[in-house]
Order: C-alpha cells, then sequence, then structure tokens
C-alpha cells in the first residue's frame, strides 16, 4: 500500500526559490472575476430569502430563475436552467459568497464530492430537507449545508460552469477530494456571540470556536483530514477536509504499516492545527508564474457572459459550454 501525500507544505524550488509551476492561476479564476464583476450585483430574488425555510419547491424557483436568467440576457434564449446548478448557486451564496473566486469553485466541488460520497444521486437531493423537500438553513444531516439565500446571477453562471467544466474535463477537482469545509472566522464569531448572550448562564453550552471544530472532526472515525494547501485558499476562512480512509490501521495491517499510517495522520492533524490557526502558510500561489499574465489575458478575451454562448478561455483552447438541456451528473471530478 502507498501512503497519500498529503502535501502539508509547499517549499519553493531550491534553485529559483519560487512556488512549483502547478501553484499557478487555474483556467477558471479569471472567468469567475468576469462573471462577478457583471452579474455579481444581481440577484435573483425569490420568496423565500434568509428565510429557514422556503415555501416555494426547488422546482419552481428554478424555473423562475431561468426565466429571469433569459429575461436579462445572462443566458441564451433557449437555456435550461439545471435544477442542481440552481442549488449550487444557492449553496455558494448561503455558505460562502464573498471568497476568492477558487473557493467558490472549492464550495460547489466539495458539495458534488460530498453528494456523491454519501450516496445522493443529484446535489440537489443532497442538498434540500430530508423530509420536506425544500431549501433552508443548514439543520445537521437533515440538511447538510445551507440553501436559504437566493443567488445571484454570477452565483448560478459559476455553478453552471463549474458542472460543464467537470462533464468535459476542462476543469479538474482543486479541491483534492474535499467533502466538508469549515470557515474559522465565521465560527469564531458566533462563538464570540454565544458568549455574549449567555453571559450571564454559564450552564449554557457555547457554540464551538473554529479550532474545536477542526479538532472534534478530525479526531473521530470518519478519518475526516485536512487535504492540504490549495492556492488562493485561505485556510483561516476555507478549511477543505476529506475522509482519508486510507489512514485507517485495519486489523490486517502490518505493525510498521499501522505505525506509519498513525504517524501521518497526527503529522497532517499537527500540520492542520497549524494552518487554521494562520501560522503554517504556503507560498503566495501564482505571483512569480512567468505564464500567469499571458493565460489572465487569454482567459479575459475568451470570456463572453451572455448574448450566444457562456464559452470561456476560448483563446486558449479551452470552451465549456452551457449544458442546456439535461441535469448534471454526479460524477467524480478529475484531481488536480
Amino acid at each position: 500500500m502507498t501512503l497519500p501525500n498529503p502535501r502539508l507544505v509547499v517549499k519553493k524550488d531550491k534553485a529559483t526559490k519560487e512556488p512549483p509551476p502547478d501553484w499557478c492561476l487555474p483556467t477558471f479564476h479569471q472567468a469567475i472575476v468576469e462573471l462577478e464583476e457583471k452579474w455579481g450585483k444581481t440577484p435573483l430574488r425569490s420568496k423565500c430569502a434568509h428565510e429557514d425555510d422556503c415555501p416555494e419547491t426547488p422546482e419552481d424557483l428554478r424555473a423562475a430563475a431561468e426565466a429571469e436568467l433569459r429575461k436579462l440576457g445572462a443566458v441564451p434564449p433557449a437555456y435550461v436552467l439545471p435544477l442542481d446548478v440552481y442549488t449550487a448557486g444557492r449553496n455558494l451564496r448561503s455558505e460562502f459568497s464573498d471568497g476568492t473566486p477558487e473557493e467558490k469553485a472549492a464550495i460547489i466541488l466539495a458539495g458534488i464530492n460530498r453528494a456523491r460520497e454519501e450516496g445522493a444521486t443529484t446535489l440537489t437531493e443532497h442538498l434540500i430537507h430530508r423530509t420536506k423537500k425544500n431549501y433552508g438553513r443548514q439543520i445537521g444531516t437533515t440538511r447538510p449545508a445551507s440553501t436559504a439565500q437566493d443567488p445571484t446571477v454570477a452565483d448560478v453562471l459559476i455553478a453552471q460552469m463549474i458542472f460543464s467544466g467537470l462533464e468535459t474535463g476542462e476543469i479538474t477537482d482543486i479541491t483534492h477530494g474535499a467533502t466538508h469545509y469549515l470557515d474559522r472566522v465565521s465560527q469564531d464569531f458566533m462563538r464570540q456571540k454565544s458568549i455574549a448572550a449567555n453571559a450571564e448562564n454559564p450552564e449554557v453550552e457555547l457554540v464551538p470556536s473554529g479550532e474545536d471544530v477542526y479538532l472534534s472532526w478530525t479526531e473521530g472515525g470518519d478519518y475526516l483530514t485536512w487535504v492540504g494547501h490549495i492556492p488562493n485558499v485561505r485556510p483561516t476562512r476555507l478549511f477543505l477536509f476529506r475522509r482519508m480512509r486510507e489512514l485507517r490501521p485495519d486489523t490486517d495491517d502490518a505493525a510498521d504499516l499501522k505505525r506509519k499510517k498513525v504517524k501521518l495522520r497526527a503529522e497532517i492533524r499537527e500540520a492542520g492545527l497549524k494552518a487554521i490557526r494562520g501560522t503554517n502558510r504556503a507560498p503566495a500561489p501564482w505571483d512569480s508564474c512567468a505564464e500567469d499574465a499571458d493565460a489572465a489575458a487569454a482567459l479575459r478575451a475568451g470570456v463572453m457572459v451572455g448574448g450566444a454562448t457562456l464559452a470561456f478561455g476560448a483563446a486558449i483552447g479551452l470552451a465549456v459550454g452551457v449544458i442546456a438541456s439535461r441535469t448534471p451528473t454526479i460524477r467524480r471530478p478529475r484531481r488536480a
């Protein structure tokens, strides 16, 4: 058995003193920037914005959003909005609306990964309420992530781009298979609010801190483990985990292999703890890539938001079109 490479640290090349070349700008980076600039402040409003539970069905909301996208000219007249794409847009807006392009993509990718891992046939099936079958706030495993907020046009178009790119193989899973995520800053903020609200009632169980959640998740039998540094993804804001069951010391493992697995898991856990505290930092992800300026310019030239296509990056041979007539499948994204 080969133990996984956790990519705990990213060392600069000894000769050039620069980050390795795979720490360059992802192909979709500039496309997301362009979509946010054009459509990031245009909401697709419904009756369930910011409510715990949406009074309308996911299909009703999808159809209304589709009509609005066509009316705004953000998509071709014949475009059909897949339900999973709309769900992913709501999830992105509700969970992490102000992140970097890579963080936005990571939210969608992690949702797809977890839905597939937990046996859901679609992302929507995974994210809606188990019994009410509607969108709303996160409720444990009953609704594993929030879909309470209405998306913007950009949120939906970003989701469509990710789904389409996964279908064509032009977008890879930059999260290394992440299924869970944690925003330490938001978690710590909620803890401070709970402390202030219960200052006179010490018996109330307080909201755990981000570090508390990290320690709880990484010490359990699920083998949730840090995926390592990812370019332009801030561990203190979006910390990504996946279930690395290959680190489980099975009963039939030889003693030496058991020790190696336990040691490696402990090393990853300690490195992740430093990262979520902000003390284990990777080099600047793509500041020093020689090809960055040319790639960014090519992407910028190839971006089209509206009109006849949502294709992007055509100038460098990357064309991810809209899948207009069928629901995207939950398939295994390729590793970056």
